[in-house]
């Protein structure tokens, strides 16, 4: 069986002195992570890809210390790149949902580009594993971003808000259809050749 196991990093300690990108897992995280991965079969699973940021690379080497599989980084996972400081929850989750319905915003990375750039990915990284399975740690409005192409359809406020710190999602690459986590159930509209 041919899948992607993509998963959301583990919770972070919000320090508004720094960016985002830079904000570290909190000392629950190690935990977290763990009884995480072992709910899912790692077998096949080659490679463990990850975004730069801070978390997820973290989160990444959790996975890869308890998986005994390999991590590498890869750019092209960060999370969509926001040009703000600390916002309010309130005032970020309003950014974050007029961003999913497409709403241009001059503070944030463009959503054509993100979007191009999260595919690009995971074109570039599916036949670097051949036939076998690998997972990619990555962040939630990135990935919302890539099963909104995936699925022909927007990722909602709500739905982005349902994939948890830490999260993850099975996809069966042979048939397109996500086998449990976040998403689970839902069929790619778009070919498998959408991402392959």
């Amino acid at each position: 069986m041919h899948r992607i196991i993509f998963i959301r990093h583990a919770e972070v300690d919000l320090d508004p002195s720094k960016p985002s990108s830079e904000w570290r897992l909190k000392e629950t995280a190690n935990e977290s992570v763990i009884r995480l991965v072992s709910q899912t079969a790692w077998d096949g699973v080659v490679r463990i890809y990850h975004s730069p940021e801070v978390k997820a690379v973290a989160t990444a080497e959790i996975v890869s210390q308890w998986t005994g599989i390999e991590c590498r980084g890869c750019s092209d996972l960060r999370e969509v790149e926001m040009g703000v400081g600390f916002l309010s929850r309130e005032t970020f989750l309003q950014k974050v949902a007029n961003y999913l319905a497409r709403v241009p915003d001059a503070d944030c990375e463009p959503y054509a580009q993100a979007e191009a750039r999260i595919v690009g990915a995971m074109k570039a990284l599916i036949p670097k594993c051949g036939s076998h399975s690998l997972a990619v740690v990555s962040h939630g409005r990135i990935l919302s971003l890539l099963f909104g192409y995936l699925f022909a359809r927007a990722v909602t406020l709500n739905e982005w808000q349902g994939i948890r710190t830490p999260d993850l999602a099975v996809l069966n690459l042979d048939d397109g259809r996500i086998e449990s986590g976040f998403f689970a159930g839902e069929r790619l509209a778009r070919g498998l050749g959408a991402i392959e």
